[in-house]
């Protein structure tokens, strides 16, 4: 599935919150039809200390999906590996051995 976003400021770092819509030439904003759900993406980073000892840990990534539009996205299993996808293309320096976990609240 194709999506479109708009991606709220948020003052925390490591953290973007993100509206996905789905894919269309304009976002109608407040469009309950076409909204599919919100998704917040939270960057865990691993201590420096225990990389500097050599543990090869990457990043944690979790994207919390909250409101889903249920007549929008009726298979759950398609929408998180949608949404995981969306995650790593949006995310700037995904490396190989970060993980994405999606969770819905």
């Amino acid at each position: 599935m194709k999506f479109s976003h708009v991606e709220e400021v948020t003052p925390y770092k490591n953290t973007s919150c993100y509206s996905i819509y789905r894919f269309d030439c304009e976002v109608m904003l407040g469009d309950r039809e076409s909204h599919i759900c919100d998704v917040k993406v939270i960057v865990l980073e691993p201590e420096e200390g225990l990389r500097a000892r050599g543990l090869q840990i990457g990043r944690e990534l979790w994207a919390i999906v909250d409101n889903v539009n249920p007549d929008a996205a009726s298979d759950k299993e398609k929408l998180e590996a949608d949404i995981m996808e969306f995650v790593k293309i949006e995310t700037a320096g995904i490396e190989e051995n970060d993980q994405i976990r999606v969770a819905f609240a």
